[in-house]
């Protein structure tokens, strides 16, 4: 199993912890919606909880590898008050704690409906 490799009980309990809404853009329930390293794996950043937060795909591609002030300073363009309230909410998220079980159900219920769908 590789290092850069996240469980999808973990991945699902990020974006569970982060009300499924990107961090940076706000958007709910995007479509692609992942999680991003807030200190970037490139830069020494982890998969611990702690470093992972919601993200769409387009601000992900977006921020790439860049550290997470400078990529917030550049999307709020100025925007104190927006920049100040998104790395509140990327504070927010990294100290709430996994709510893994609660991930696992929601897992087996997605699991669940897709083989009913296909039935």
């Amino acid at each position: 199993m590789s290092s850069h490799w996240i469980r999808d009980e973990k991945r699902a309990a990020v974006i569970l912890r982060g009300h499924c809404a990107c961090v940076y853009c706000g958007e709910y329930l995007p479509k692609g919606l992942g999680i991003d390293h807030v200190v970037p794996r490139e830069h020494g950043g982890s998969n611990h909880e702690s470093n992972l937060v919601v993200c769409c795909n387009r601000c992900n591609r977006l921020k790439g590898t860049k550290r997470m002030v400078v990529f917030v300073r550049e999307i709020t363009a100025g925007d104190k008050d927006l920049e100040m309230y998104i790395l509140r909410e990327i504070k927010n998220q990294r100290r709430r704690k996994l709510n893994k079980v609660g991930a696992i159900f929601a897992l087996l219920l997605l699991k669940a409906d897709h083989y009913l769908k296909a039935a």
